[in-house]
């Protein structure tokens, strides 16, 4: 990498940001504000502003106007980063707001999920396309019917998982915890929980309940296993003890850092995750720190 290119730590900082914190670093590097300017910022936002306006300044000046069009294009950018990781859930509504003639003109050049949902909606209805929708239309309106459709949605960085992933993880680390909170037990109680779960998620509960560990490891598990409701049978315990680990890990964070994540998780257990988020925001979370075992 050239020594005035920005690195990726630079990059997750400014992932990491939000939407209004992005605009505030983006105007006091323009107007070359020292980082403590972000001291004023509430909210826990003065820290991740600061931190992001220190890495900009610490770049030689090619890197760090670089790195300033960067940010510029992604301030600006109508569509937010990750489009299309977004879970259908959450993008069929805007895009059935929408008629067909503009779908047609929006989607182009957007990720192939995106294409592929706005597609079989505009199918569903069966509208063809009239001689005038077959024009090019004008890209600045374009760019603002864009604006308008996704403004919703959380921008996400590149190391978000997909849907897929993100239900993939949040089960396997819910397995994990309720399976520590099980160590000790008769194996017929192992037995029953993990017939509750699907795999792969039986096989890591019945591992972690099998391995050894310190058993402050064990009493935390059982605390977080036994704070969290399970009697809701439309989610998966696994999950529901997933979400809320990932409700603690985003604790203090940006509203779209949670944002980002629910609407990559099918509407009801992204919802769940936001009321989960919004919750740790009025007492201090308890994060369950277990070594992950074979998968």
């Amino acid at each position: 990498m050239p020594a005035d290119a920005p690195s990726s730590r630079d990059e997750q900082k400014a992932a990491a940001l939000g939407a209004g914190e992005l605009g505030f670093v983006l105007g006091a590097a323009l107007l070359q504000a020292p980082p403590a300017v972000a001291e004023r910022l509430l909210d826990g936002a003065g820290p991740r502003c600061r931190s992001a306006l220190e890495a900009l300044g610490a770049l030689p000046g090619d890197g760090r106007a670089i790195r300033l069009a960067a940010l510029q294009a992604q301030a600006l950018d109508p569509v937010p980063a990750g489009i299309g990781t977004v879970h259908p859930h959450w993008l069929r509504p805007a895009l059935l707001a929408e008629s067909s003639a503009t779908l047609r003109a929006v989607i182009a050049g957007l990720p192939a999920p995106v294409v592929e949902l706005a597609e079989t909606i505009i199918a569903a209805r069966g509208d063809d396309a009239t001689p005038g929708e077959r024009r090019a239309p004008d890209e600045q309106a374009v760019r603002e019917i864009r604006r308008a459709i996704f403004a919703e949605f959380a921008a996400a960085d590149r190391g978000t998982p997909d849907p897929a992933k993100l239900l993939d993880d949040l089960g396997r680390r819910g397995a994990e915890i309720i399976g520590a909170s099980l160590r000790g037990a008769p194996r017929p109680a192992i037995a029953r929980a993990a017939a509750q779960l699907a795999e792969p998620a039986a096989t890591i509960l019945i591992g972690a309940a099998a391995r050894g560990g310190p058993p402050g490891e064990r009493l935390a598990a059982r605390q977080r296993v036994a704070s969290v409701p399970l009697g809701d049978d439309r989610i998966d315990a696994a999950l529901k003890v997933g979400l809320h680990e990932m409700a603690d890990a985003l604790a203090g964070q940006p509203e779209e850092a949670a944002l980002a994540i629910a609407q990559r998780l099918p509407l009801m257990l992204g919802r769940l995750l936001l009321e989960l988020t919004a919750a740790r925001g009025r007492r201090a979370p308890a994060v369950v720190q277990i070594a992950p075992g074979a998968r």
